[in-house]
């Protein structure tokens, strides 16, 4: 066993990409609509990508990790701001029409939501920000552009990941599908920049869930919220117009948000130092 993993070892980005197969084809195979058992299976899948990341990389993120909670929720303050408002902003709508008429048992609601949220950012970010950063990393550190190879190719994937299987059958949903890609992948961008600053996927998770959090958290009190219409975000006919328009003002508020992280966070970053040790 040991020399299957000393030779697995030496090839990182095949790590990297069996772990996203298997889940992929997990979520694929077996889609769960209720809550507790998406949250069990994104927690399993999150061990997962633990197990695969511990061959990459050893040990490093586990020990960095909630090192930074503090600085990583701090800097990535605008995020949480964002998807404050948009929560806001749905709540409003809601009560619009139905006043304060919350769901039977909304609080046990809004605890499972917590609970399935917390799970995908865990998993998510341990595959993304942990996973594929570090075998890219390992497999092309004597790349003087691995970080931005990295850059690049770590948001990209991350929102490719969120329209796999959409049905794209017309120019508007194709829209709507690289929309989708361009803004889930400035998120991305924002939580890798913090990934490379403190390498504390921990942290990464708790904003990752945070932010879904605060968005899902008006259609949970309302009992609107279904899994069978979460990760729905290609549409047709006047619904796929104003979600369109509604990923392109998202992607222009996330490219800012990613920006101001940028600013605040890149030139601190000594890339050389990190190529050679991390």
């Amino acid at each position: 066993m040991d020399k299957v993993i000393a030779y697995v070892k030496k090839a990182p980005l095949l790590l990297a990409a069996v772990a996203i197969g298997i889940a992929l084809i997990s979520l694929r195979m077996f889609r769960l609509y209720d809550v507790l058992p998406a949250a069990f299976q994104r927690f399993s899948l999150a061990a997962v990508m633990a197990g695969f990341l511990y061959l990459i990389s050893g040990s490093k993120t586990f020990e960095k990790s909630l090192r930074q909670t503090g600085y990583v929720v701090s800097t990535l303050r605008p995020i949480l701001i964002y998807s404050a408002l948009m929560g806001a902003a749905r709540l409003f709508i809601y009560y619009s029409t139905d006043g304060w008429s919350f769901t039977e048992g909304w609080m046990g609601e809004l605890a499972a939501c917590f609970l399935l949220m917390a799970s995908v950012g865990l998993f998510e970010e341990l595959m993304c920000r942990a996973v594929l950063c570090d075998a890219l990393i390992y497999q092309f550190r004597g790349f003087k552009w691995v970080f931005v190879l990295t850059g690049i190719a770590v948001p990209l994937v991350f929102g490719c990941l969120h329209v796999a299987g959409a049905p794209v059958r017309t120019p508007l949903m194709l829209a709507q599908a690289a929309l989708k890609i361009a803004s889930t992948g400035m998120i991305g961008l924002s939580l890798l920049m913090m990934y490379w600053k403190t390498r504390d996927v921990a942290a990464c998770a708790i904003m990752h869930a945070l932010f879904d959090f605060l968005i899902a958290c008006p259609a949970v009190l309302y009992g609107r919220w279904d899994l069978h219409q979460v990760g729905t975000y290609v549409l047709e006919g006047n619904e796929g117009l104003l979600a369109a328009v509604v990923l392109l003002v998202d992607f222009v508020i996330e490219l800012v948000i990613a920006a101001l992280v940028w600013r605040k966070v890149m030139g601190t970053i000594d890339f050389e130092e990190m190529r050679r040790e991390w």
